[in-house]
Parts: C-alpha cells; structure tokens; sequence
C-alpha cells in the first residue's frame, strides 16, 4: 500500500490522469514512466501520448523500455517518436530469427553453437598469447 501511495506521489499528473482513465497500468506507470518521468519528462509526455491512441502491452513496452536504456539520444528520440513501429520492427526480427532456426534444424543450432564457441576461444587469443597460439609436432 505505501509503495502505491508513493507512487502517486511520484508521477507527473498526466500519467496519473491515464492511470485514472485506464489508459496506463499501474506497472507500466512505476516501471516505464515514473523512471522515465525522472530522467527526462518531454520523452515520457511523449510516450504517454503514443500509449493513449495506440496502446502496448506490458511485455511490448519493457522492451521499448530496455532498448531506451540501452542507446544514444538520437536513437531515443527516434523510440519516442515511434514505440510502435520499434515493437513492430522487433517482432519482426524475432519472428525471422525463428523462422531462420527451424528452417536449419536441430543441426544448424549445433552448428551455429560450435561457431559462438569457436569466435569466443578466437577472441580471447587476440594478442597471439603463447597459451593460445597451435602448437606443432
């Protein structure tokens, strides 16, 4: 109870308005734009309107969320701009990933394994270290 109480506190007075319309759950509200709120308002203005005409899930929305972060202020900008069309894009990603692995089968997850595995021993060799170099008989 006290966390929502703080809660309420906390968030600017449109996202409470969403929240009272329904236009916002609650988690969407502490996790996405109360943070966001924080660090930089105009971009969750921003957000909140996108959410009240073309809403995203919870799930959606962590993950617009988790690439914010991530990226440089160009990029923000662009995520502000168009959170759907970023959910979309991702989703398509995603959905070709997946298509690429059944289409190669249980050996190509194998094989695609072997390859990570080779890159990160190859990695760690940079430097040529006499540990890592072949040895010859």
């Amino acid at each position: 109870m006290s966390r929502r109480l703080a809660l309420l506190g906390a968030l600017p007075q449109p996202v409470l308005e969403a929240l009272g319309d329904g236009c916002l759950s609650s988690w969407a509200a502490s996790r996405i734009l109360a943070p966001l709120a924080r660090a930089n308002a105009t971009h969750a203005a921003q957000l909140l309107e996108h959410l009240r005409t073309q809403p995203l899930s919870t799930r959606a929305l962590k993950r617009w969320f988790e690439h914010y972060v991530r990226t440089d202020h160009a990029t923000r900008e662009r995520l502000v701009a168009h959170p759907a069309l970023f959910c979309e894009a991702h989703d398509e990603t995603l959905a070709q990933r997946a298509a690429a692995a059944l289409a190669a089968g249980p050996e190509g997850e194998w094989l695609a394994a072997c390859v990570r595995a080779l890159r990160a021993c190859a990695g760690g060799c940079t430097g040529a270290s006499a540990s890592c170099a072949p040895t010859r008989a």
